[in-house]
């Protein structure tokens, strides 16, 4: 008879707790587990029997397997939730369970109390709380995750509850009531503020708080009302105490939560801005020291004895930009201008030269900011779209005012008791009638709009006037003027017709599945009605409906259905040739329809007047904004990239292209590109400007599959930036260094003023503040390209964008609608906007910082009389002269003149001239941090694409570095001293962002906790995982062990709060590191450099090549076999089938859909929870078994800074000497193949055990050296000892030879009777055994390897193993540091291990006769017994 495992008892207890009714069913599993049956299970036919008998016991059966046995414990058996190890999911289940339990216990229990408390006076006592406390069940949720759930329900349904009543009686009370209290609000708004908080909470606690809870202050202090030996109280005196309880609940909440609600907003305020000024206050002493000393080194006397070299410097750096490069018998100088090679093409048949300048230039062309067309056209182009985004948020912003306080004036009209009906008719007839005549009627005063949205609606009607006439200005050039009376009515008509109609398709929006089935049967229904139709079958009219409605789709694209050419046009042509097109089918337009409603829904139209007036507004300003565009295009073009006839870039350069005519563009019904049209250019010229925005995959985003892991890449990324609370500050914070780099620091900006502006055009759109200056300064900075530009929330736009362009081109669309639906929520577009102010805010400072100090560099005055007077054209040369020779960019004059209304330079007063400062300072900022817009084609391509993580980030890092490099140098060489120390002191902020910041923080955390530069080094080589090993570390703190030797570090990586680390610094430390630890486990110079070099390259590359988030997961299921990228078990192969797909879901789901919120706060909710735990197993702990610490995760949390905690020995013996036995373990499942081959000769066989033993030693010498780092940071030899005994399948011998740095050859394979080698024989049919296994040869390697010195290379392998040069050999293994013995100095041991003596290794002694071998044996008593 067997003994029960304690597991088998619990579950048999369990069955008998279930089966009450039915103890033989409980007799007949305890008797199999007695028998020791393979797989116990309840006896089927009894089940049936009592499922038929109608017991109980069948339901609780039920229970337990619906509910698995953990919940079951918890739930029905009183166990809690940690002694059973309940998971996250159940926890929270149950929690949620436990939350509605207690609420209604807590609410049945008021009237309970009070009739056992009124009974106890009278002398007759009842236990009416006793019965609903029995009714309900007391479920031990003593985990994290159920309890918070419990809380959450219990205590936050009751407040919603409450609040919603207490709103209620609100409207019940009246309209009077409302007035008073509104005016009480007004009088007392902090006292208001209060009650509005606390109210609900003291209302809803009391009922909900049943016998068994404490309150916050209770918890805290450990007291509480309810007796411990409550079971012996009489009914009354539970019933008193209980109501006592219940009463203080409330008390307590009229205190707490308004504390939380108004206290931390309160607190938290005045840090955050002090945080602020003490940075402003650094970056104002800094400058101080810093700016005299450049100024000094930049003089006219320091730059006079430098300028030679520097021009002559200047000079080669420009070889390839000579105007005449064939007149130099220069090698050099005979290749043409690179501003030239976009004329070439790798078409151009006969002429190698040229087709090899075609092929470097679209390959250049695809890394280029500029890309085929230019940097000139792309600057043009750029500058159009800048802005219409002024157009675009100055209307969103004032329509956004008006929709918030309509929605305002309903809500409030609710409150005095209107009708929803009585609503929605003033919302209606406010927005569709008055609006609509206000905007379009110019005499209407708005006297009919509510007095809330009339300066929006103003600022509407104003934008649309002053669009019109820009717009009647441009069409009255392009006409004679003796028509101009017709073009005003011909653009009053149209105006009209964009405000009145409006259709989605003309903006890429494809009719939905349902909206094409509307137009099908449209048709079919009316082609049942037409005489010729009569007599074809359902099929033919069905095919012939689809034919229709494809027409119909073509036309609201601009394909015109006779010529199948494509063009845009306006919502008016639309309606005309939609309507022609019907009209054709003889009857089947219904007499006076022009459109049928199939129709006009299939072509989307917008019926709400506000989003019409913004497309109207958009249309209108497109029309002259790219009339502008293109008239600037054709005229810095001319001669470069545009010719008059075809053979004029043949004639004029000798360069043998075929040149193709350009096309007219039509917007608005106005040809915009009438200055550009029949001009002449390359195709790739004339593609890169007609298709702006176009990209080599856009055919690929029409793969559903694509689009899926386009899908999964989105919300991943979404998941770890805009939704997780720390990178939100990681992004405002290491937005820091760009403003470093660019030497923005001490007098210029004001950072403060920048945060202002932001924060208010993020949240307050109208208020109490000038909204005019506002709208005036963001749309400046919009117009200069400076805000909106952030990297990551416009490569999550467009991936958006992509998908639903994708989606629309494809039959497959329920999935793409949803991620449309997720992406656009109200949510997710605050979050985003949130994300991209913390981007704007640092570019608005930088922008602010560049014109304050090139302003007064600029502008020039002349002393005229005493009186200072501006001189214009002075400044404006400047202007131009430093937009030309440091920026490189041709200044646009003529465009600035016509912003400031002047029609020459001698014009423009002083105020006028801020509108050059702009357009420099703006042209700096776009190219000094990083901007999307200037993000090259080929790294578009590789956003669309499953792998990658915001590859534009690491694009612009590189574009932006070398950039400011360029500026700083360029300014340096000018011959104003005072742009000289600008440029200087960019150099200086740039370095200082490189290389200072890091390094300074790394040696200040060095001086303060006492860390040597070995101990760093070892540190972040053996301890730090993977991504902390590309950058400075700064250690925080270093204390010894309490418990056990060794140290515990806490560390940062400072990368994170430095862009310039990661992209630009990290490839060179990744590279250095990799050469140096490769030197370190024994590898040849060349071999280590060349891995060094590797390792860096793909560093820098690794965002562009490297798996996004979500394929990653992906490819951990389907590639690795259940392992991660860094070898972590998702799920193991002996697992079923069913829990391996879960497994699978739960990786896959977590890792791509599971917001970075999720597991801050949920770390921060430990860390606060272990706050009030003593020590001990009731903490929560880290997988690397350290408790959460509350200053660690709150300022991951609220900071952005993330501490990184190594206990040096935890992670020997948890982390190192695991991956050390799993990677012999993988040598050896290496091995096995090629061992085993059956194809495999003698040698074959001989060779493939050589790269065993070779492999393994490497694998040795990887773990020698994280032993000896482990040593290096204050383990000591007996603890290595000791953890190594510890680990199963490490033998003494392997822990000798690693004590000793030496190595432990693996055993010879077996070939006794029936071992793989045996099997190998027979199957080749060979008599012999040793014909195929040469045991000599393994032997003799296995001898040969055994006990060699560790970190060799393998050259020095061969040479040992052969004995050349014995003695040279001696005397380097003596000074190899080839035992855990540290060096003399190489680290200070913790006090508690100064009595520790350190075991010793005897040194070999040289004796001539004998081999090192022998030598090695001789000396050491373990060998010799071994031996």
């Amino acid at each position: 008879m067997a003994k029960l495992t304690p597991k088998q008892i619990e579950d048999t207890r369990r069955i008998a707790e279930i089966f009450i009714e039915n103890p033989d069913i409980v007799k007949d599993y305890y008797n199999q587990l007695l028998d020791q049956a393979p797989d116990p299970q309840i006896d089927a036919d009894m089940l049936k029997a009592i499922k038929k008998s109608g017991s109980r016991d069948y339901y609780r059966h039920f229970v337990l397997k619906e509910m698995g046995e953990k919940a079951f414990d918890v739930r029905y058996r009183g166990k809690s939730a940690k002694a059973v190890g309940l998971g996250l999911l159940d926890s929270v289940k149950l929690g949620s369970v436990s939350g509605v339990n207690k609420i209604m216990e807590g609410t049945a229990g008021v009237p309970a109390a009070i009739t056992d408390a009124v009974s106890g006076l009278i002398g007759k006592p009842t236990d009416a709380l006793g019965a609903v406390e029995d009714f309900f069940p007391n479920i031990e949720l003593d985990n994290f995750a159920g309890k918070s759930a419990e809380l959450i329900v219990q205590y936050g349904t009751g407040y919603g509850i409450a609040k919603k009543l207490i709103g209620g009686a609100g409207k019940l009370a009246g309209g009077a009531y409302l007035t008073r209290q509104a005016a009480k609000k007004r009088a007392k708004p902090i006292t208001s503020k209060i009650a509005d908080l606390a109210m609900p909470a003291v209302i809803s606690e009391p009922f909900v708080a049943t016998s068994r809870d404490v309150t916050l202050m209770q918890g805290l202090t450990g007291t509480s009302f309810i007796d411990p030996d409550r079971e012996n109280l009489t009914p009354y005196e539970r019933a008193v105490n209980l109501l006592k309880q219940k009463a203080l609940f409330g008390a307590e909440a009229s205190v707490v939560l308004p504390a939380i609600g108004l206290g931390l907003p309160a607190l938290v305020k005045p840090i955050g801005k002090k945080i602020i000024q003490a940075g402003g206050v650094g970056a104002r002493a800094a400058a101080t020291v810093v700016d005299p000393i450049l100024a000094a080194a930049t003089s006219n006397r320091v730059v006079d004895t430098l300028r030679p070299a520097v021009s002559a410097v200047s000079k080669k750096l420009e070889i390839f930009n000579r105007a005449n490069p064939y007149t130099s018998g220069d090698a050099l100088a005979k290749i043409p201008p690179i501003k030239d090679w976009k004329l070439y093409s790798v078409k151009n048949s006969g002429h190698l030269g040229e087709q090899t300048l075609g092929a470097a230039n679209s390959i250049i062309s695809t890394l280029k900011t500029s890309g085929a067309a230019g940097r000139h056209t792309m600057d043009e182009i750029r500058t159009a779209e800048a802005t219409l985004n002024v157009v675009r948020r100055t209307m969103e912003s004032n329509l956004e005012i008006i929709s918030a306080n309509m929605h305002k004036i309903a809500a409030d009209m609710t409150k005095r008791g209107k009708t929803v009906e009585q609503v929605s008719a003033f919302k209606h007839k406010t927005l569709q009638d008055d609006f609509f005549d206000f905007v379009t009627q110019p005499m209407n005063k708005g006297n009919l709009l509510p007095f809330e949205i009339r300066s929006a609606a103003t600022r509407v009607k104003e934008m649309l006037s002053g669009l019109k006439k820009e717009y009647s200005q441009i069409r009255d050039i392009k006409l004679t003027k003796n028509k101009k009376h017709v073009l005003d009515e011909a653009f009053k008509k149209d105006a009209a017709d964009y405000l009145n109609l409006n259709f989605k398709i003309l903006k890429g929006r494809a009719p939905s599945k349902e909206d094409l089935k509307g137009v099908v049967a449209m048709y079919m229904s009316r082609f049942k009605q037409m005489p010729e139709h009569k007599n074809k079958s359902i099929k033919e009219l069905q095919n012939l409906a689809q034919t229709r409605a494809q027409q119909l789709s073509n036309i609201g694209t601009g394909i015109d259905p006779k010529t199948g050419e494509q063009a845009s046009i306006s919502a008016a042509q639309l309606l005309t040739k939609a309507s022609g097109w019907l009209a054709k089918e003889k009857n089947f337009l219904k007499r006076g329809e022009e459109l049928p409603d199939a129709v006009r829904k299939f072509y989307g139209q917008v019926d709400d007047v506000r989003e019409k007036v913004l497309e109207t507004a958009l249309e209108l300003a497109s029309s002259t904004v790219r009339t502008r565009m293109f008239d600037g295009i054709a005229k810095n073009g001319m001669g470069e990239i545009f010719f008059k006839t075809a053979d004029e870039l043949a004639l004029s350069k000798g360069i043998f292209t075929g040149l193709v005519p350009m096309s007219g563009k039509i917007t608005a019904g106005l040809r915009v590109s009438a200055n550009l049209d029949g001009l002449y250019t390359t195709p790739a010229i004339k593609e890169a400007i007609e298709f702006h925005g176009s990209l080599a995959t856009d055919n690929w985003i029409k793969s559903p599959i694509l689009r899926s892991l386009m899908q999964m890449k989105g919300v991943a990324q979404v998941s770890k930036t805009v939704l997780s609370p720390t990178t939100q500050i990681r992004n405002v914070t290491s937005a820091a260094m760009f403003a470093l780099a660019n030497g923005h620091f001490g007098k210029g900006g004001n950072l403060n003023d920048s945060i202002r502006i932001i924060v208010k055009d993020l949240f307050i759109k109208d208020g109490k503040f000038d909204f005019e200056s506002l709208s005036s300064k963001m749309n400046e900075l919009t117009e200069e390209g400076v805000v909106n530009s952030s990297l990551v929330t416009r490569e999550l736009e467009l991936l958006s964008k992509d998908i639903a362009l994708g989606a629309s081109l494809s039959k497959i669309t329920s999935v793409d609608k949803l991620f449309e639906a997720l992406y656009k929520s109200p949510v997710m577009e605050v979050l985003t906007k949130v994300y991209q102010s913390g981007d704007d805010v640092w570019k608005f400072y930088g922008y602010e910082f560049e014109k304050s100090r090139f302003g007064p560099i600029w502008t020039q005055m002349d002393n005229i009389g005493g009186e200072l007077v501006f001189n214009s054209r002075k400044s404006v040369e400047k202007a131009v002269k430093y937009s030309e020779e440091v920026l490189g960019k041709r200044f646009d004059v003529e465009d600035a003149l016509r912003r400031a209304g002047k029609n020459s330079i001698d014009d423009l007063i002083e105020a006028d001239f801020d509108l050059f400062i702009r357009r420099n300072a703006g042209n700096i900022i776009k190219n000094t941090y990083p901007n999307y817009n200037y993000v090259p084609t080929l790294v578009q391509n590789i956003r669309r694409l499953p792998f990658g993580n915001f590859v534009s980030f690491p694009a612009e890092m590189i574009r932006t570095s070398m950039n400011i490099t360029k500026f700083g140098i360029k300014e340096l060489n000018s011959s104003d001293p005072q742009v000289r120390a600008i440029g200087a002191k960019r150099l200086v902020g740039f370095s200082t962002s490189v290389l200072g910041i890091d390094r300074a923080l790394q040696e200040a955390g060095q001086i303060l906790t006492g860390t040597t530069n070995d101990e760093l080094e070892k540190l972040q080589r053996s301890k730090a995982p993977s991504w902390n090993q590309n950058g400075p570390l700064m250690v925080i703190s270093k204390e010894p062990n309490k418990k056990e030797d060794g140290f515990k570090f806490k560390y940062i990586n400072t990368a994170y709060q430095n862009p310039y680390t990661t992209i630009i610094q990290g490839p060179f430390y990744k590279a250095l590191n990799t050469y140096q630890d490769k030197r370190l486990t024994g590898a040849e110079r060349d071999e280590a450099l060349l891995k060094g070099v590797f390792e860096g390259a793909q560093v820098l590359l690794e965002p562009f090549t490297g798996e996004s988030i979500a394929p990653a997961a992906l490819l951990d299921i389907f590639t690795r076999g259940g392992k991660n990228a860094n070898g972590k078990t998702i799920y193991y192969d002996d697992d079923t089938v069913t829990d391996k797909a879960w497994k699978a879901f739960v990786h896959v789901t977590t890792q791509t859909f599971k917001p970075g919120a999720f597991d801050q706060l949920n770390k921060f909710a430990k860390a606060s929870f272990n706050l009030f735990t003593p020590e001990g197993k009731d903490k929560f702990y880290s997988n690397q078994g350290e408790a959460y610490n509350v200053g660690d995760e709150g300022s991951a949390l609220f900071f952005g800074v993330r501490t990184y905690t190594v206990d040096v020995n935890k992670s020997f013996e948890q982390y190192d000497i695991s991956k050390f036995a799993k990677r012999l373990t993988d040598s050896r499942r290496q091995a096995a193949p090629n061992l085993y081959n059956p194809n495999n000769s003698p040698e074959d066989i001989a060779q493939a055990f050589y790269d065993y033993q070779l492999r393994n030693y490497r694998i040795y010498n990887d773990f020698f050296r994280d032993a000896k780092d482990a040593r290096g940071l204050g383990t000591t030899k007996n603890f290595i000892v000791g953890a190594l005994s510890k680990r199963s399948g490490i033998t003494k011998s392997d822990i000798s030879a690693i004590v000793n740095g030496e190595f432990t050859s693996a055993k010879v394979p077996s070939i006794k009777y029936g071992s793989r080698f045996w099997k190998m024989k027979e199957y080749k049919g060979m008599d012999n055994i040793y014909d195929l296994v040469p045991m000599k040869q393994l032997y003799d390697i296995q001898r040969q390897f055994n006990r060699l010195p560790l970190n060799m290379t393998e050259e020095e392998i061969q040479e040992f193993i052969l004995e050349k040069d014995q003695e040279a050999y001696e005397t380097r293994r003596e000074k190899r540091e080839s035992s855990l013995d540290p060096l003399p100095n190489q680290v200070v041991e913790p006090k508690a291990l100064a009595a520790v003596a350190p075991t010793t290794v005897a040194a070999p002694t040289t004796v001539a006769s004998k081999t090192t071998r022998d030598r090695i044996i001789e000396n050491d008593d373990f060998l010799k017994d071994f031996a």
